[in-house]
C-alpha cells in the first residue's frame, strides 16, 4: 500500500461512537470514531470566557497607563505610578495572549474527539469497543489502508541488470528519465501484464 496509517487516540476519553463497519471503504475525512466530546466542549467554553475576561483587563490596564502618562506629563503623577501601570499593562497583555492560545488548544482537543480517515482507503477491524477508555498514543483504534494506487516491489536478476545498464548507457538515458519509463506488471494467476505503472525508484544496493 502507498499509505497505511494506524489511528490512535490523541485525547483521553471514552469511545462514544463507532461510525463504520470493519472492512468498510472510507473516504478522506470520514468520521470513524467519536471520543466523548463533552469535557472538551466545556473546556473550550471556559477558555473562551477567559479570553473575554483577559480582553477586558487588557483594555482597562491600557486606559490606566494612558491616564498615568497624561498625569505625569501635566505634573500630577509620578514616574512610579507610570511604571506600575506599564507593568500591569504588560502582564495583562501577556494573559490576553495566553488566553487566546488556550482557546486554540481547547478547540484542537475538541477536534481530536472526532477520529477521521486521513485518506481514501479501507478501515480494518476496530481494536476498541463502545464505552472503552482510550488514552493518547497508547490506544490503537484501527488502521486505514490505501489500496489505490499501490507500490509493486520486485527483484531483477544480475544478468538483466547488466543488460539494462548497457542499454541505458548506449542510449544515454538518465536516472530521472528511467523513472518515467512505463512498466507493465502481471500476477502469476493472470495472463500477460494487465497492470500499468511507472518505475519510481531503483535501489542502488546489491542484494
Amino acid at each position: 500500500a502507498v499509505n497505511t496509517t494506524t489511528l490512535v487516540a490523541r485525547v483521553s476519553g471514552f469511545i462514544q461512537e463507532i461510525d463504520y463497519k470493519d472492512g468498510d471503504a472510507v473516504k478522506e475525512g470520514t468520521r470513524l470514531f467519536v471520543i466523548e466530546p463533552e469535557p472538551y466542549q466545556l473546556a473550550l467554553e471556559q477558555a473562551q470566557a477567559s479570553v473575554s475576561s483577559a480582553d477586558a483587563a487588557a483594555k482597562q490596564s491600557e486606559a490606566n497607563y494612558n491616564r498615568a502618562a497624561e498625569l505625569l506629563k501635566k505634573g500630577f503623577g509620578t514616574q512610579q505610578d507610570l511604571d506600575a501601570a506599564a507593568a500591569q499593562q504588560a502582564a495583562d497583555a501577556a494573559r490576553q495572549k495566553q488566553a487566546a492560545v488556550d482557546v486554540k488548544q481547547a478547540q484542537l482537543n475538541l477536534d481530536y474527539t472526532d477520529v477521521k480517515a486521513p485518506f481514501d482507503g479501507v478501515a480494518t477491524a476496530r481494536q476498541v469497543s463502545m464505552g472503552q477508555l482510550v488514552n493518547p498514543g497508547s490506544s490503537t483504534l484501527a488502521t486505514v489502508v490505501q489500496l489505490n494506487p499501490i507500490h509493486v516491489d520486485f527483484n531483477v536478476s544480475e544478468t538483466d541488470v547488466q543488460n539494462i545498464r548497457a542499454n541505458i548507457l548506449a542510449k544515454g538515458i538518465t536516472i530521472e528519465e528511467l523513472k518515467k519509463i512505463p512498466v507493465e506488471v502481471g500476477l502469476q494467476t493472470e495472463q500477460g501484464y494487465p497492470h500499468k505503472g511507472t518505475l519510481d525508484y531503483v535501489s542502488p544496493n546489491l542484494d
